[in-house]
């Protein structure tokens, strides 16, 4: 991803976080309060890319292992880790505005993010559950023909 995408996003989420904390709002999907809502999935896909192995020429997005030096996953459920990565990582900017907003063992008031923090598989699995579950719960439809009005010539 190119660093303006990267700025771009971070900008935008910081705005969302300003948000969330100005109108004292709590982001609720089809996961619930603090779990992986809807509209938060994009800093855990991209983050958790940063973390993954490199894909190497025509090869197939990988699946399972971790960029090395990478943390470990369960690294997410530190605070003073967190820290340590947020400047430098989505996932863990978007772990960090939760540990800002929310009190008490990251377990109770992130089950979801918990149990994913416990994958043994590296990050790499963790992009790959995360993108499933993003795709998940985006809206279908059954046109295929979506975007291209017959009366407006491309």
């Amino acid at each position: 991803m190119s660093c303006m995408a990267t700025l771009t996003r971070h900008s935008y989420l910081k705005l969302v976080r300003k948000l969330i904390l100005t109108y004292t709002l709590e982001p609720a999907g089809s996961h619930g309060v603090w779990g992986l809502d809807d509209h938060s999935f994009v800093p855990y896909i991209l983050g958790s890319a940063q973390l993954s192995p490199a894909i190497v020429g025509n090869a197939h997005v990988p699946t399972e292992g971790s960029l090395k030096g990478a943390p470990n996953p369960s690294a997410v459920t530190k605070l003073e880790s967190v820290e340590m990565r947020r400047d430098s990582n989505m996932y863990f900017d978007a772990i960090g505005f939760i540990f800002d907003v929310k009190k008490g063992p990251f377990w109770e008031h992130s089950p979801v993010l918990y149990d994913i923090s416990g994958v043994k598989a590296g990050w790499a699995k963790i992009n790959k559950v995360s993108r499933a579950l993003s795709s998940h719960n985006l809206p279908s439809t059954n046109n295929d023909d979506v975007g291209h009005d017959q009366n407006v010539p491309c």
